[in-house]
């Protein structure tokens, strides 16, 4: 057959594949809609919530957890009552991957009523659950998929898009706002096995040591007035530990903070936060006000203006989440 016929055909192919997805993305809006609106009537009409994270069919990832603390925030600022239950004792297949899963389940917590109130969070088992829910279904939020242990971890960070559209006058209560000091952050992912992990972990995101050094020399002459922290685990540290050499401003996360929840009070009191490919840890700054640059290409979350670099309804200008992220990219990139 002719070149021509080919490439017609795959041309042809490629735009129904995208009229495909942007119908998929349309659906998945009017869904985040309509329970956007059904959860925000739930909220109203009981006193009290319940917010179910079950591991049985959630990652064992900090990034999926974040938006269960933020929709608890969100509901505490409605003046109404929340629990966070974690549902233990069976796990998702990639739990595998972690040595200790209660040891990350004890961090979720830390977290979580750091940033909520404490014992906001509590561990129950299945039976627990079935339990609570024979007198209280109707303050679980998203109850029919819970009780048949269907995910939900990938659809609170949309339900929030569209909340935000009701609560806008309560919205500064929802989000994290620290008091800015003479430092911005930048993200550095390098996971490998070690003391947190079994099995190898992706590596897809993982930071190359000569792609990490241009970033930093960038950034520590672009603002050379400020110290420049490097956030990144203790393997991650030792991985890039060279990169102090580009300047006597550049420290790591890990020689000032010892815990994850350290590492999120770092990046919440800086002036900037920079991330060339994405990690968990940037959910945070989504729901702050701190100023960001990320490079992420984002799974679950919907774009609210891909063109103006908007991933989240409540974005200010300065907070800008760029796809397919390049060297290139980063370096052209200013804020407002």
């Amino acid at each position: 057959m002719p070149l021509n016929f080919f490439k017609k055909f795959f041309l042809r192919f490629d735009f129904v594949l995208r009229k495909m997805f942007s119908k998929i993305i349309l659906i998945r809006k009017i869904y985040s809609v309509i329970m956007a609106i059904l959860v925000e009537i739930q909220v109203r009409i009981n006193n009290k919530i319940i917010i179910i994270f079950d591991c049985k069919s959630s990652p064992p990832t900090y990034g999926d957890f974040v938006s269960f603390i933020f929709l608890a925030r969100l509901i505490i600022a409605k003046k109404k009552d929340v629990e966070i239950l974690i549902i233990n004792g069976d796990y998702r297949k990639d739990w595998d991957i972690l040595k200790n899963p209660n040891y990350f389940i004890n961090d979720l917590i830390k977290i979580s009523n750091s940033y909520t109130y404490e014992n906001c969070v509590k561990i129950i088992s299945w039976n627990d659950f079935k339990n609570i829910s024979r007198n209280h279904s109707k303050q679980i939020i998203f109850f029919s998929k819970i009780k048949n242990r269907y995910r939900i971890y990938n659809q609170i960070f949309n339900l929030m898009q569209f909340l935000y559209l009701f609560n806008k006058k309560i919205w500064n209560k929802v989000i994290i706002k620290l008091k800015k000091k003479d430092h911005f952050t930048v993200h550095l992912r390098y996971s490998i096995i070690g003391k947190f992990y079994s099995q190898k972990p992706t590596s897809s995101r993982n930071v190359a040591l000569d792609d990490a050094k241009q970033v930093i020399e960038y950034l520590t002459k672009k603002h050379h007035d400020l110290n420049c922290i490097i956030v990144t685990d203790k393997d991650g540290m030792d991985y890039f530990y060279d990169l102090k050499k580009i300047s006597k401003n550049v420290l790591f996360s890990k020689e000032i903070s010892d815990s994850f929840y350290g590492d999120t009070q770092l990046v919440f009191s800086s002036r900037y936060y920079y991330v060339y490919k994405g990690g968990g840890i940037s959910v945070f700054t989504f729901f702050s006000d701190v100023d960001f640059i990320i490079g992420t290409d984002p799974f679950h979350e919907l774009f609210w203006n891909k063109k103006k670099m908007k991933l989240m309804s409540w974005s200010n200008k300065n907070q800008k989440v760029i796809t397919n992220m390049t060297l290139k990219k980063f370096f052209s990139i200013e804020f407002n």
